[in-house]
C-alpha cells in the first residue's frame, strides 16, 4: 500500500484548452497521487501533461491507444496503490485539496464514499448545486432511499475506498452515462455513505458534450444498457442491489429519458413513444420507494404515448 492516503484519475483526451485549469486545481492536493491517463489525444493534452510531471512528483504519466473516458478510468484504476480514489475530469477543476479534505473525512468517519456539492460552471455564469449533508447507513433500506434522492451518479464528486472496486467492478465501455451502473454498483458494496454540503468540485458546461448537445441523440438511450449491467451484478446482496436498481432504472432510466424527449421536443415520434412504453414496466414502479412524483410523471407520459 502506497503511503499516500488517495490516488486520483484524470483520464485526458483532447483537452489542450482546459487541461492547465484542472492539473494547477490538482496540484495542491496534499496527500495524493494524481495519475495523468492520456487517452491517445491528437492535440497538445499529453504534452501538457507531461510537462505537469516534471514539475510535481505527485503527478503519473500513463498513455494508451484511445479507448474512450471508461478505458481510461479503467486504466488508471490498475495503478492505485492507496486506500482511497478519485477521478476527476480533465475539462474541470476542483477547490483546493478537495480530494484529500473528503479522504480524510473517510478515513476519519469510517466512511466508504464521500460525496460533495458541485458547481456547474458556464462561460457567463456559476451556479452552486450542494447536497444535503447527511451520513446513510446502507444496511437500512429507508436510509438508502434517503441517500439515493440525495446523490448524483457522477464519478468525480466522490471519493472511494479503493477496495470497493472487486474484479466485477469497472466502468463499462462505449455507453453514455457509465457512470450510472458502476456508481450503482459501488453503493451495493458500501456499509455508510456521505454527503457533504460544500461545492468543491467545479464542472464545465462545454458546447457539443453529451449533457449539452443540441439535437436529441439515441445513445441517451445507453442508460438502460448500463441499468442491465447492474441488474446483472453477481452480489449476495441481492435486496440491497433489486432496491438500488428499481430506484435508478425509476429515475436515471425513465424519468431522465422522457425528460430529455420532451425538451429536444422529440416525443411525440412514434419511435421514441414506443421504446418508452416498452421501457415502463408496472411492477417496477409498484415496488419504487421513492418520490411518488416520478411515479406521476412517468404514468403522464406512458398514457400520453397512444395518444
Amino acid at each position: 500500500m502506497d503511503t499516500k492516503l488517495i490516488t486520483i484519475i484524470v483520464p485526458i483526451y483532447n483537452v489542450e484548452k482546459y487541461i492547465k485549469e484542472c492539473l494547477d486545481s490538482l496540484s495542491h492536493e496534499k496527500n495524493a497521487n494524481i495519475i495523468l491517463v492520456n487517452d491517445g489525444s491528437t492535440d497538445n493534452s499529453g504534452l501538457i501533461a507531461k510537462e505537469y510531471t516534471l514539475k510535481h512528483s505527485s503527478f503519473f504519466y500513463l498513455e494508451k491507444e484511445n479507448g474512450g473516458l471508461s478505458s481510461a478510468r479503467n486504466e488508471g484504476i490498475l495503478h492505485c496503490k492507496t486506500k482511497y480514489i478519485a477521478f476527476c475530469d480533465s475539462d474541470d477543476w476542483v477547490e483546493r485539496n478537495t480530494y484529500t479534505k473528503l479522504a480524510e473525512l473517510a478515513e476519519e468517519e469510517n466512511i466508504d464514499i464521500v460525496s460533495c456539492g458541485m458547481f456547474l460552471n458556464y462561460d457567463d455564469r456559476e451556479i452552486e448545486v450542494p447536497l444535503k449533508e447527511g451520513v446513510y447507513n446502507l444496511d437500512n433500506k429507508n436510509e438508502i432511499v434517503k441517500l439515493l434522492d440525495n446523490i448524483k451518479v457522477a464519478a468525480w464528486d466522490k471519493v472511494y475506498r479503493f477496495d470497493l472496486f472487486n474484479s466485477k467492478i469497472d466502468y463499462p465501455f462505449g455507453l453514455y452515462f457509465e457512470d450510472t451502473p458502476t456508481t450503482g454498483r459501488l453503493l451495493i458494496e458500501s456499509k455508510k455513505v456521505k454527503l457533504v454540503s460544500s461545492s468543491y468540485y467545479h464542472y464545465r458546461q462545454r458546447e457539443g458534450s453529451i449533457i449539452n448537445q443540441k439535437e436529441f441523440n439515441k445513445k441517451y438511450f445507453d442508460i438502460f444498457e448500463g441499468l442491465k449491467i447492474l441488474k446483472n451484478y453477481e452480489t449476495d446482496k441481492n435486496n440491497k442491489k433489486e432496491l438500488i436498481y428499481n430506484y435508478l432504472y425509476i429515475r436515471k432510466g425513465l424519468v431522465d429519458s422522457i425528460i430529455r424527449l420532451f425538451n429536444f421536443q422529440v416525443f411525440h415520434h412514434k419511435e421514441y413513444q414506443m421504446y418508452i412504453r416498452n421501457k415502463v414496466n408496472f411492477s417496477y414502479l409498484l415496488k419504487f420507494k421513492g418520490n411518488k412524483k416520478y411515479i406521476l410523471y412517468i404514468i403522464y407520459a406512458w398514457v400520453r404515448t397512444y395518444f
